[in-house]
């Protein structure tokens, strides 16, 4: 069984967190694994640059950390 824990990232004193449901496949494959770099990510990078706002001011999490166990990565 691989590992699918993806753990938070970004400013731990951030004014703004964003916290998404789970991880999908694209954040528990890179490395290291972090939320908000698959599709969702890619809008939340548009909506960014929109309001002139960095990631790394951002608290970025899930509610629930791992990967559904359904999911099978090969």
């Amino acid at each position: 069984m691989k590992r699918t824990f993806v753990p938070p990232s970004g400013n731990k004193s951030a004014k703004l967190a964003l916290c998404g449901e789970q991880p999908g496949k694209d954040e528990i494959m890179a490395r290291p694994p972090q939320p908000f770099v698959g599709p969702a990510g890619k809008g939340l990078n548009e909506c960014l640059a929109v309001t002139k706002t960095l990631r790394r001011d951002l608290y970025l999490t899930n509610v629930i950390k791992d990967l559904d166990h359904h999911f099978h990565i090969t």
